[in-house]
């Protein structure tokens, strides 16, 4: 592993700092904002919800969801 000075590292960086910067402001420019351009129809919503409410349900079921208060808890997410 190569050593390095902490004075040489700052003046590496201090020389390609512009360049990145740059390059950081021109991705974000040309990237899109993701969003939905329509409102979900009322079936799509009720089975979303249906989806979601039986996740939560097998995560309690399985023990990965722990409450500390009625209004404080933690899920373990899978990994």
């Amino acid at each position: 592993m190569a050593e390095m000075f902490l004075d040489d590292l700052e003046r590496e960086i201090a020389l390609v700092k512009g360049e990145v910067d740059k390059d950081i402001l021109r991705r974000r420019q040309y990237r899109e904002k993701l969003y939905r351009r329509k409102p979900r129809d009322e079936e799509e919503r009720k089975i979303l919800t249906l989806i979601a409410r039986n996740k939560w349900e097998k995560a309690e079921r399985e023990g990965k969801i722990m409450y500390f208060s009625p209004t404080e808890w933690y899920y373990e997410l899978e990994k």
